[in-house]
């Protein structure tokens, strides 16, 4: 699996010739956004985030001529983040203030001639923050110290002398004395100029240690782990980069592992922990060939290619960024693509082990990515619920994209996910504690004309076992599980295709898993009774109009250990609970109608321990309902928001931190769905008196077998 994809909906529109690119949370969200320089059209792009990688582009800030570097930081003081941008052709930079919804009020600063390359940081040592920009064409850097308030002056021998051609500049501790020293890149020496800081924002110089040719972008960070700053240089001219490591007195020498080999013309380079290793990785654009190349850190400075490295991007990408933009607690990347006037977004596919569900976790959700987009294909995440609320999401795990999701149970001890193989018709079992996969097993394999159609302890022995059901004949087959594997097996009958597995449950009052089924041309309800893997009995419920279909299982009534049926109206969108004991219809209520365009997603206790919610799905919009059940009738309800229509539903159940879902006598209920979150919350009419509604359907009275 390739370390990065493009994201859903990328790239994104920019300005003409964005060059250079920036992220933090300029409308004060909660989400990642973007900022982007756009040489020709001489202003800045602002592309607001939504948390799951997807930008939105906003009203362009205007700058004056040929806008090149971006950064962002808190200039002013009020909470919120500004920008500066230097403008190549103006000999300034421009100072644009938030309003604090990401608008910009904005100024601008001499500096040098022709400024490219630019740094923020607190120079001076007074607690605000400060810039440094590289002038191309005078051979200097400005350092412009702040007053607080987003005014800025040169520092007491700014500009200061550097190497032919600056391009990109750096800011970090490299000698180890606590204040920022700057690093800068010289395009025409092959050289990095090297100044550090007296403590007062006034620098001397500190050397200037090769590099290869056409030095560009620059990066620092620990590279070698041994607690001082090094650098990482972009060779524009020779498709390399360099590693100069640090002695801890800010004195640079190439590392022996180096230099790395690029793409063609790599142009911006950063540094982060892009594997969730602990250790910094390197990321470079490659302009000469239109992507990105990722480079893994061994932990003590030696570097190897990223799996799929490089990865593609649009047309002859400047600057890149880290940040998480899908907050998936992995950082992703962004470019500015020059030559194809927008920005990519590549998504990391690394998967880091979650924490453990936050207390009050009384249910479980797993999506799954859809294999129709790239960027999450084959990846499955883990979301925590309870009180009527998502607590927690992770990701959980990267599986081949001819798995597919068919259930959750209990097994061993640990709540289960079972995943069946497209092509193959395999079984794979994977243990799930504390939101991690802990263990993995492969039942074996049975042909894809059999179906899976629910978990239930039907062997009688307090464990999740597995119940296929063939697609062209009817038969049922039950499969004894116990530690990842399949104990036995036992033929239960067949069944007419006409009639549709609806659920399990205690319908027999006896405490075993039974089987409910639907007859989908007469509307029949039938009980079957499993116990030791045999059906032991079996009662007719009786019969209801044939655009009626069962839902799910659960306990609505709050009789304590009684399985009730929620059924739905194809038409209508009707919800009909039937409380059922003794494998006997025993009660019945209307709860109301919702529309057609929600769908089931499952039952579970996502209010609390215990409880028996109902969660529909919204098929336009993705975005997921619960509704409180209690004595029958809808008691709360509540949004628990949205996700992406690349996500598919995979399972939704009952689930204790490190317990079991679904285990024996567990009515939760797992379904399929091809939706993602978006959209306002299904409303259900007002709780209808069941005699009162010409749309309710009850049950025949009168016991038939069908």
């Amino acid at each position: 699996m390739p370390m990065f994809v493009n994201g859903n909906g990328s790239p994104f529109p920019t300005g003409t010739n964005p060059v250079s690119i920036a992220t933090a949370d300029l409308n004060g969200d909660g989400h990642l956004d973007l900022l982007t320089t756009n040489y020709i059209s001489d202003n800045v792009s602002v592309l607001f985030g939504n948390g799951h990688g997807v930008f939105t582009p906003q009203t362009p800030v205007p700058v004056t001529n040929g806008p090149r570097e971006v950064k962002v930081g808190d200039l002013d003081g009020d909470g919120d983040i500004d920008f500066l941008a230097t403008n190549y052709s103006g000999n300034n930079v421009t100072i644009a203030r938030n309003n604090g919804n990401g608008t910009f009020a904005t100024t601008s600063v001499a500096v040098g001639t022709v400024p490219r390359g630019l740094a923020v940081g607190d120079l001076d040592g007074d607690g605000d923050l400060d810039f440094v920009s590289a002038n191309y064409i005078s051979n200097n850097v400005s350092v412009m110290l702040n007053n607080g308030s987003a005014a800025f002056s040169n520092t007491t021998g700014s500009p200061i002398p550097v190497g032919t051609r600056p391009v990109a500049v750096a800011v970090a501790d490299f000698n180890g004395d606590h204040k920022l020293d700057i690093a800068v890149t010289s395009n025409n020496t092959n050289t990095v100029s090297i100044l550090l800081n007296n403590g007062n924002g006034t620098f001397t110089n500190g050397g200037t240690p090769a590099t290869g040719a056409g030095p560009r972008g620059i990066a620092a960070g620990d590279l070698d782990g041994d607690g001082d700053t090094d650098l990482v240089v972009d060779n524009f001219g020779a498709a390399s980069l360099s590693i100069l490591l640090n002695n801890g007195a800010g004195v640079f020498t190439a590392s022996p592992g180096g230099p790395l080999t690029t793409a063609n013309n790599p142009y911006a380079v950063t540094v982060g922990d892009l594997d969730g290793d602990g250790d910094l990785d390197i990321a470079t654009t490659n302009s000469g060939s239109s992507s990105v190349s990722v480079f893994r850190n061994n932990g003590s400075g030696g570097f190897t290619p990223a799996d799929g490295s490089p990865f593609a991007v649009g047309v002859s990408p400047g600057g890149i960024v880290i940040g998480d933009f899908d907050e998936d607690r992995v950082v992703d990347l962004s470019t500015a693509n020059f030559g194809s006037n927008t920005t990519s977004i590549l998504i990391n596919t690394t998967i880091l082990p979650p924490p453990p569900p936050p207390a009050g976790t009384s249910a479980v959700m797993i999506l799954r990515g859809s294999n129709a987009s790239a960027a999450v294909m084959g990846r499955y995440e883990i979301y925590d619920i309870g009180n009527n609320a998502i607590l927690a999401g992770y990701p959980l795990a990267q599986i081949g994209t001819d798995w597919r999701f068919s259930g959750l149970g209990a097994s061993g001890g640990n709540s289960t996910m079972l995943l069946r193989n497209a092509n193959t018709g395999g079984f794979e079992l994977y243990g799930l504690s504390s939101n991690n996969i802990v263990t993995a097993g492969f039942l074996g394999t049975v042909g894809l004309d059999w179906q899976f159609a629910g978990f239930g302890n039907f062997a009688s022995l307090g464990q999740s076992d597995m119940i296929l059901r063939n697609g062209n004949t009817g038969a049922l087959q039950v499969y004894d599980i116990a530690n990842n594997q399949i104990t036995s097996s036992a033929a239960l009958g067949t069944v007419g295709l006409d009639w549709q597995v609806g659920g399990f449950g205690n319908f027999s009052s006896r405490g075993t898993s039974d089987m409910i089924m639907g007859n989908t041309v007469s509307g029949g309800l039938q009980v079957y009774d499993i116990d030791h893997n045999q059906i032991t009995g079996t009662a007719f419920l009786g019969a209801v109009g044939s655009d009626w279909r069962v839902s799910g299982v659960g306990n609505f009534s709050s009789v304590p250990g009684e399985s009730d049926l929620i059924m739905r109206n194809t038409t209508t969108g009707g919800l009909q609970v039937y409380n059922i004991a003794n494998n006997q219809i025993v009660g019945s209520a209307f709860l109301g109608t919702v529309g057609l365009d929600w769908q089931f997603a499952g039952v579970a206790p996502v209010q609390g321990a215990g409880t028996s919610d109902l969660v529909l799905r919204n098929v336009n919009s993705g975005a997921f309902q619960v509704y409180n059940i209690a004595n029958n009738q809808i008691t709360g309800s509540a949004s628990l928001g949205q996700v992406g229509l690349e996500w598919q539903l995979g399972g939704l159940a009952a689930g204790a931190p490190a317990g079991a879902m679904g285990g024996a006598g567990s009515t939760s209920q797992l379904v399929q769905a091809m939706a993602g979150f978006d959209g306002a919350a299904a409303g259900i009419s007002g709780a209808v008196p069941p005699g009162d509604d010409t749309s309710q359907q009850p049950l025949l009275t009168t016991p038939q077998h069908a």
